[in-house]
């Protein structure tokens, strides 16, 4: 662990201090006896005056131990008996940090106790000894419980600190610990937590990407979790920021995670196929043998075609947003969805534009199966008003003058947004394409069939 390194750091650092020179206070005094080990110099650095409520504040490089109390240091040392001697002497086994360092390390935070840091460390003796003398199982602060910092102690001293915590009641149901635990590849207590209706949403505290207990299962290959993290209400959908669930399985290699994920129905896109299409025997059996469905062949093959070298395949939900309706009123993204949705930003200037729109038409003519939305970004309604008049243009139309649209989504024109029925972005093309020519028609067909309904 990071912290041990450090700790060593700290304590060679200063001994050396303590032999080249005086400490400077009693309290520097008790910090080295106390990383040292040295019961008889904490002892005379409590006969100095230390104070028991003093934080260790010497080493700014140890962001991992500043800002702790003496306290906490001994639990981290895991010596009963240096953690016995400062209860003696008037310290509190677990008086919360009332005070934090916001640059240091989660254990220097505003609500760490000295529990959290024994259960870190992999200090079973001291945990319990804090434990037999109430300190509370559960404390916070936020999500850093105890049994959190136990999943990430030592891997020897793990399974007997995470036990000792359950039998005080340690609460395996907090917000994190389940995603936790996977994450460190404690499979088998996640397996125990999820049949016990720990939560198989809540994300890994301060992570970035793919965080979910689904995500770190994907990762970290523990592939009999994934129908039972689906089975306790897992989505399965990507974090925010983080790749689609395929994809993450392709890039864990993770064959199982992938195949499982597919006959859930999800669809790899184009990203996908393309890189599986360079990839490991396993993976190219899955495009050639037939294990890929009818529809993902055909547009796998299809988007050989050069004309989709502008079209950006994605999975993304769109959050929720109105404009006011050429027609009166506001129409909403939520108010249409239940249908395929191709989205069509629009301004004056822009020729290719209402080229777009003409061939949209013979699209919609031809297949009269999409609800296509035009969004104006003119300052005025009325040039899109004259324009879908004089062209007998059937769709619906809206005005975004204040370019909520560019701000939200940098959507502009001439552009195409390709919406499924659960209000999802699945494609967007970056230029204005003649949408009544055979290969992209049978693109939008594909993309249908491909997505009957997201899980």
């Amino acid at each position: 662990m990071k912290a041990t390194v450090l700790y060593s750091l700290i304590f060679i650092f200063l001994s050396y201090l303590g032999a080249a020179q005086s400490f400077e206070s009693p309290e520097e005094l008790l910090f080295a006896a106390i990383f040292d080990q040295d019961l008889e110099q904490v002892e005379a650095a409590l006969g100095q005056g230390a104070q028991l409520d003093s934080r260790y504040t010497y080493s700014r490089y140890a962001e991992d131990c500043f800002y702790w109390t003496p306290m906490m240091a001994a639990c981290a040392m895991g010596q009963v008996e240096l953690v016995r001697l400062l209860q003696d002497n008037g310290a509190s086994l677990w008086a919360p940090l009332t005070e934090g360092w916001r640059s240091a390390g989660p254990l220097s935070q505003k609500g760490s106790r000295p529990l959290h840091v024994a259960a870190a460390y992999g200090s079973v003796e001291v945990a319990e000894f804090l434990l037999q003398r109430g300190a509370l199982v559960n404390a916070g602060p936020k999500h850093y419980t105890p049994l959190f910092y136990a999943l990430q102690a030592p891997e020897a001293k793990r399974e007997e600190l995470i036990s000792l915590l359950l039998s005080y009641g340690a609460d395996y149901r907090q917000p994190g610990i389940l995603a936790e635990a996977i994450a460190q590849g404690e499979i088998d207590w996640a397996k125990k937590w999820l049949r016990k209706q720990a939560s198989a949403k809540a994300k890994r505290p301060n992570c970035q990407g793919a965080c979910s207990p689904l995500e770190l299962a994907i990762q970290k290959e523990a592939n009999e979790l994934l129908p039972l993290l689906k089975q306790k209400g897992a989505k399965l959908v990507a974090s925010a920021g983080a790749p689609p669930l395929l994809e993450q399985a392709f890039l864990a290699q993770n064959l199982f995670a992938f195949q499982w994920l597919y006959r859930q129905g999800l669809r790899p896109d184009a990203v996908l196929l393309a890189l599986a299409e360079n990839s490991s025997s396993s993976w190219q059996k899955i495009l050639q043998n037939g294990q890929l469905q009818a529809e993902d062949r055909r547009f796998l093959a299809l988007l050989k075609d050069p004309i989709f070298q502008n079209i950006e395949l994605s999975e993304k939900p769109l959050q929720n947003m109105q404009w006011r309706s050429l027609s009166g009123g506001f129409i909403s993204l939520k108010q249409l969805q239940g249908e395929w949705l191709l989205i069509v930003p629009w301004a004056s200037w822009c020729e290719s534009c209402k080229e777009q729109l003409r061939s949209l038409h013979k699209l919609d003519k031809k297949q009269q199966n999409w609800r296509i939305l035009v969004i104006s970004l003119d300052p005025k309604p009325y040039p899109l008003e004259d324009f879908m008049k004089a062209e007998k243009l059937p769709f619906l139309a809206a005005h975004d003058p204040q370019l909520h649209s560019i701000k939200a989504w940098d959507w502009r024109a001439p552009e195409l947004i390709l919406l499924d029925p659960q209000g999802w972005q699945r494609s967007r093309s970056k230029q204005a394409l003649d949408w009544h020519k055979k290969p992209l028609s049978r693109f939008l067909q594909l993309q249908r069939k491909r997505y009957p309904a997201r899980p």
